[in-house]
């Protein structure tokens, strides 16, 4: 491991000691830590894997553009700022803002980093729902429905990523968790 992803790691396991995920006991970390094996596994640059390891400090910690800058350099904040949503707007136009900033030209990068983090997410939502069936959804401010057009549309707006594995996979819970009848 590079000196700047050990030293990611380590920052975002501080900026999110206290969270856990959501409705669980499972420590926060374990989401970045995942989406950084992610795009290391699909050979990703070390500044994209530091970025991925971050991509929630922005949007979830106290943690500043400034701070990112001065430990991680202008790229790795400039990529984990473009996977960030702004907090304060309403969860329909958050969603829809990631979705048009995808579709309308960001980085490759910053790609990798959003299907990395979403495949995270719909691995846990995919073992939570097995589990925890429909009542699952009560844990979302929004509920299947919502959730479902929000991830097909990311599949879609990730197509470019189709070739790579972590897509894939992607690709399949998504269809799994939204596009099948309901279980039980």
């Amino acid at each position: 491991m590079t000196s700047l992803i050990h030293r990611a790691a380590a920052f975002a396991a501080v900026a999110h000691a206290s969270q856990k995920r959501k409705g669980s006991e499972t420590p926060y970390i374990a989401h970045p830590c995942e989406v950084g094996i992610l795009l290391k596994g699909e050979g990703a640059e070390d500044e994209v894997v530091a970025a991925g390891l971050l991509h929630d400090t922005l949007e979830d910690t106290a943690v500043t553009r400034e701070e990112l800058v001065k430990s991680f350099g202008p790229r790795v904040a400039a990529l984990v700022e473009a996977c960030s949503e702004e907090k304060g707007a309403p969860w329909q136009e958050r969603k829809a803002h990631t979705i048009e900033a995808l579709e309308t030209g960001c980085s490759y990068e910053v790609m990798l980093i959003v299907c990395a983090d979403k495949l995270s997410n719909m691995r846990s939502i995919a073992e939570d729902l097995a589990v925890l069936g429909e009542a699952l959804w009560e844990r979302f401010f929004r509920g299947r429905a919502e959730q479902g057009w929000y991830y097909r549309s990311l599949v879609e707006a990730l197509r470019p990523l189709a070739d790579l594995d972590m897509y894939q996979e992607l690709s399949g819970l998504v269809a799994d968790v939204f596009d099948k009848e309901k279980k039980g």
